[in-house]
């Protein structure tokens, strides 16, 4: 080998570990913001602001809401009014009421 090859490989080795070396301490140093900020994060621990806990409350109340129809027993054949548009299927897969229907009056 000539004295110029080798020294090319030389050149060429220590720039390739240089640019190694630039990333690796890039990465680090990103790594190293991303640990900071965790441990600023666990330190201080963020209170939910007002709007979330509105929206939570709000969620609640619907869920609240749709708990109570669910358990409003659903109206038997006899009682829905005649004209009355019903999804097909719909009262045969209602449940039973726990009591005694309330028949409704026709107006007069």
């Amino acid at each position: 080998m000539t004295t110029e090859s080798v020294s090319f490989r030389i050149t060429r080795t220590a720039e390739d570990l240089a640019q190694t070396v630039a990333a690796l301490s890039h990465r680090l140093v990103k790594l190293e913001q991303r640990l900071g900020a965790l441990e600023t994060a666990i330190q201080r621990p963020e209170s939910p602001d007002q709007a979330q806990l509105d929206a939570l409350d709000h969620v609640e109340a619907l869920l609240q809401d749709c708990r109570q129809l669910l358990e409003e027993p659903a109206p038997s054949p006899e009682l829905v009014p005649e004209g009355f548009l019903v999804p097909e299927g719909f009262l045969d897969s209602a449940p039973q009421p726990q009591q005694e229907p309330v028949a409704y009056r026709e107006a007069a």
